[in-house]
């Protein structure tokens, strides 16, 4: 990876990069975002942008949030993200999605996220949302859900998920999901 444009903030008030009502030709590609504190990290808005070959790394509240439209995540790294808010601070570590949001998620790797209250360490999906995950690892993520928690729907295939801690059950009841390999799951 060369000259990777790396995005620290230090004081936040709002998120750090917002999308509202783009479709999947806005493009997000090769980007490092660290250090969003207080919001995520990144914030759509009925909007459905292409996130490709990005890191979200250390920012303590969120790394995205998705709020309606069918964003596209691809190649991505997650890594350390949340844990910062407590019990009731009501995020993921790396991904939620929430109000009727379709987020599609490929191949990329979730590791050492931190969910709070009623999400997971990784990817939560929320309130009529639906979470497609497609080729994707989850390893040392923490959570309820460990390392995805789902209120909404979720599709899950050709999926490893690893060594994850939940605390309180792995919550993939009723949800689509196949060609997926758990192992070390830890309550």
């Amino acid at each position: 990876r060369e000259h990777v444009t790396v995005l620290t903030v230090f004081e936040q008030i709002t998120p750090n990069l917002v999308a509202n009502g783009v479709d999947r030709s806005a493009i997000l590609d090769g980007f490092e975002i660290t250090g969003a504190k207080g919001r995520p990290a990144l914030r759509t808005f009925s909007s459905s942008p292409t996130i490709s070959n990005c890191v979200f790394r250390g920012n303590p509240h969120i790394a995205a949030s998705f709020d309606g439209g069918s964003s596209l995540v691809v190649n991505c790294l997650f890594v350390e993200n949340g844990g910062n808010g407590g019990r009731h601070g009501d995020k993921a570590g790396a991904i939620t999605a929430w109000a009727k949001s379709a987020p599609v998620i490929v191949n990329c790797v979730f590791s050492g996220n931190v969910g709070s209250w009623s999400h997971g360490g990784a990817v939560s999906s929320k309130y009529q949302s639906h979470v497609t995950v497609i080729g994707c690892t989850f390893s040392g993520n923490r959570g309820y859900g460990g390392a995805i928690y789902s209120a909404g729907a979720l599709t899950l295939s050709n999926s490893v998920i690893w060594g994850n801690d939940s605390e309180y059950t792995d919550n993939l009841v009723n949800d689509s999901i196949s060609y997926v390999r758990v192992s070390g799951l830890r309550y």
